[in-house]
């Protein structure tokens, strides 16, 4: 069995699990018993409730945020659920002057500390995240998994 058909595998068997979260964690938050914080890190798949603002298409499941961060943060989740094989090769590639996940915050931003660094599924990563930024994630998330970009990964 190839990477790309053993992810598509974990996708769908988690799926479902995740989609139960997100109902669990929604009805939660609605009746004020998590923060909304909290609740806006989930990875929140197949959303038809509201549009959010960036989506990314991951072997064809939908993955949300409502910001940027957001976005890499439900991406961090969903992969670390899925295939953590891929974010730990991807927190050895660096990007042009930080790492693109670690499990420490430190090595996110190692020379500017004063940058804003944010965590998901214990992985940390750049809050500080543009459209470019966001796509050099998506490419090098792609090489990690062995994934094709613009086609098992495609949006933002």
């Amino acid at each position: 069995m190839n990477m790309h058909t053993n992810i598509q595998s974990q996708i769908n068997f988690h799926l479902e699990a995740i989609k139960a979260l997100v109902c669990v964690e929604d009805a939660l938050h609605r009746r004020g018993r998590i923060p909304a914080a909290k609740a806006a890190s989930t990875p929140k798949p197949d959303r038809p409730a509201r549009c959010p603002k960036y989506a990314i298409d991951v072997l064809g499941r939908l993955v949300s945020g409502e910001t940027l961060p957001d976005l890499i943060g439900c991406l961090v989740a969903f992969f670390d659920e899925l295939a953590p094989d891929a974010l730990l090769a991807l927190s050895k590639a660096k990007a042009v002057k930080r790492n693109f996940v670690s499990k420490q915050a430190s090595d996110i931003h190692p020379h500017r500390p004063d940058l804003k660094v944010s965590e998901s599924a214990g992985w940390y990563y750049s809050a500080n995240i543009g459209r470019e930024d966001t796509n050099r994630f998506l490419r090098a998330l792609c090489d990690a998994a062995g994934l094709k970009f613009g086609t098992d990964i495609t949006g933002v």
